[in-house]
């Protein structure tokens, strides 16, 4: 009698951990291809289980703004430098050792171009061969260049007056779209 009694507390203990270990307790039932329910904190939202291979819908958002179209026009002229001022494309371009800021310039083709060099170091030059461009740059003066580029295309543009060590290595490029 006493040996049934271990066999029956046995089994009992048996079922109660594989109860516990499964996660289910008596009276609940899972379904067992997926595991164990996740808990969840009181107040938060269930997600409702979705087919994997369904397509997801996206949520609507009645306050969000619409989307603006791009008007490529727009794009473009944000992407050119400096300003048109009475017809003609400024641009501010400072020459310093070994560098010229901006150091891509983006114009259009065959929109009058109007260079307004300065530098405050030494001596400087910019040359654009493809232009004809090739002007001096003197410290504390203002140098002006005006060019009309015919031919779109990346150009690259460099000092033409010996500055220093790293003078080779100053170069920038203009591009005509």
């Amino acid at each position: 009698m006493k040996l049934k009694k271990i066999v029956l507390l046995g089994l009992l203990v048996f079922l109660i951990s594989a109860l516990v270990l499964t996660g289910c307790s008596p009276g609940e039932e899972q379904d067992q291809t997926s595991g164990p329910a996740p808990e969840s904190e009181p107040g938060a939202e269930t997600v409702p289980e979705t087919d994997p291979g369904a397509e997801p819908v996206p949520e609507s958002d009645p306050e969000a703004e619409p989307i603006p179209e791009s008007d490529p026009a727009q794009e473009i002229e944000a992407t050119l430098s400096g300003t048109v001022v009475d017809g003609v494309r400024e641009i501010n371009v400072v020459a310093s050792r070994f560098e010229f800021e901006p150091e891509v310039i983006t114009v259009r083709q065959g929109e009058e171009v109007r260079l307004l060099l300065t530098t405050d170091d030494v001596a400087h030059g910019i040359a654009i061969r493809e232009f004809d461009v090739d002007a001096r740059i003197d410290p504390g003066e203002t140098a002006i260049v005006t060019f009309v580029p015919d031919t779109s295309g990346e150009f690259p543009f460099f000092c033409s007056v010996s500055c220093g060590s790293g003078h080779g290595s100053m170069t920038g490029q203009l591009v005509v779209i």
